[in-house]
């Protein structure tokens, strides 16, 4: 029996999830279905990949999207991203848009929509700090707040208006992204989120939920061990560990390629106690949603200065911090702070440093993570794991996982032994096996590939028309600032008026 789908594009700048758009249009007019496909001709005053509206960057997601769908096979019905009444531009006219901290934005709901923890992600993304609201960027936050109400609006009319069996859309994490997956939820249609999957070849689906949701990777991780052979899911749930620490780029790159094989930090003393620390970056991570808050600290800021007070004066025992290869070259309020640190018993490994993550792993008495693969990667190897935030692999009880910062200095005095490796086989089968294989997406690393036969690029006329906004930055800069005024105008019905 065909269907009738919907697959929302509301920027197509990066591969390969537009080609992943692609391939899922493309699987349904293979199976005879009809693909109804939603994109935005820059009505949009800001969205998740160009809060700042650059017109250089509308022009090319433009014509990247036109050029991509003309390399399907068949037909797909084009419709317009807005379907407004006169009332939700009352609404969008009158949203609050000036939030006075990160606390209260991420409070802020409209009905069933995380309207603020959607904004908030897309503002941190795109910064790469935690904390966006206190160096200003207030313009940016306000267009984002109307720009996601619009799409929610117009996104529950199109599912009143019209009978869909089910929606995609990228990831769901962001300001328009989180938009249509909540306005889906609003209507009782299925919604489909998609992102990578176990490598490079495959794409993961996630129904009615973002692609971070801890339940759902939990309930699919247990499926798919359960449902597989047991010697082969072992043997493939090894190989993704002895290939991570062999530098290997599974779905992304690779963070140790860099690192010297064996290398410990020339303080390193066999006698003490050697407990590591591995840190994440925070903006990845705070404006998912509650369930990703951790159980003990705020932040790791606070954790790690709270650890390393606790474990002052104790002589038989150093900390080392490994910090995350990810926070190199990120100026922030989490990387000034860890600038900041010092103690007698303490050792900071810089980003860049070239000092073994999986050295460090395996000469340690014990590792703590926040929400890094280290933690279930100490497992692996051997080594008692620690867990101090939320993580895929916290529900696989792999980890010893405290629930308050006094639980926490304990088990960082005990004398621990290993958990069961069979947890960490269970996470790395599925981080091996998960995802449907692209069919006509051919992968060629992190951001390359070719859809059939071709790059989906956009054609010399685009690309020179962006290129040449681009290079005249005050013209550029006039025109972006009228049609953003333009574009709110329009959503807030002051056109009408």
């Amino acid at each position: 029996m065909s269907m009738r789908v919907l697959i929302a594009v509301p920027w197509a700048r990066y591969t390969p999830h537009f080609e992943t758009d692609l391939e899922i249009i493309q699987r349904h007019l293979d199976d005879g279905d009809e693909v109804h496909v939603i994109g935005c001709d820059a009505e949009l005053p800001a969205c998740d990949r160009n809060p700042e509206h650059l017109l250089y960057r509308c022009a090319f997601c433009q014509a990247k999207r036109r050029r991509g769908l003309a390399l399907l096979d068949g037909r797909v019905v084009p419709e317009q991203l807005f379907r407004l009444t006169d009332e939700d531009r009352r609404e969008i006219a009158a949203v609050r848009t000036d939030f006075p901290d990160r606390e209260s934005l991420l409070a802020f709901r409209i009905e069933e929509f995380d309207l603020g923890y959607a904004v908030l992600s897309t503002m941190i993304s795109f910064l790469r700090d935690p904390d966006p609201l206190a160096a200003g960027n207030r313009e940016w936050l306000a267009n984002l707040v109307v720009a996601a109400l619009a799409v929610y609006r117009s996104l529950q009319h199109h599912l009143e208006q019209d009978t869909y069996d089910r929606v995609y859309i990228f990831n769901g994490r962001f300001a328009i992204t989180r938009a249509v997956l909540r306005a889906c939820a609003s209507r009782g249609v299925t919604c489909l989120t998609h992102e990578r999957g176990c490598d490079h070849a495959h794409y993961g689906t996630f129904e009615n939920t973002t692609t971070h949701d801890i339940a759902l990777r939990h309930a699919q991780m247990t499926k798919l061990w359960e449902e597989s052979d047991p010697e082969e899911r072992e043997r493939i749930g090894a190989l993704f560990f002895t290939e991570r620490a062999a530098g290997a780029e599974q779905s992304w790159y690779s963070f140790t390629g860099r690192q010297e094989e064996g290398l410990l930090p020339a303080d390193w003393e066999k006698d003490k106690e050697n407990i590591v620390l591995f840190n994440s970056s925070d903006d990845e991570f705070v404006a998912i949603g509650p369930s990703w808050q951790g159980p003990i600290y705020a932040n790791q800021t606070e954790a790690v200065d709270r650890i390393v007070a606790a474990l002052d004066g104790e002589t038989h025992r150093h900390l080392y911090l490994r910090v995350h290869p990810n926070l190199a070259d990120v100026d922030n309020e989490q990387t000034r702070a860890i600038a900041r640190l010092s103690a007698p018993h303490l050792t900071v490994i810089e980003a860049k440093s070239p000092i073994s993550t999986y050295a460090l792993i395996k000469a340690a008495d014990k590792v703590l993570a926040f929400v890094s693969t280290v933690g279930i990667e100490a497992v692996f190897w051997g080594v008692p794991a620690i867990l101090a935030g939320r993580s895929f692999y916290r529900p696989l009880q792999a980890t010893f996982n405290p629930e308050t910062h006094e639980e926490l200095v304990a088990l960082l005095r005990a004398d621990l032994e290993p958990r069961p490796k069979e947890p960490a086989l269970l996470y790395g089968y599925y981080m091996k096996s998960f995802g449907e294989k692209y069919r006509h997406y051919r992968p060629e690393g992190v951001f390359e590939g070719t859809f059939g036969d071709a790059r989906v690029r956009p054609g010399l006329l685009p690309l020179a028309a962006a290129t040449l906004l681009k290079g005249i930055a005050p013209l550029e800069k006039a025109l972006r600032k009228r049609a953003v005024a333009s574009n709110l105008a329009s959503l807030r019905g002051e056109q009408r008026r």
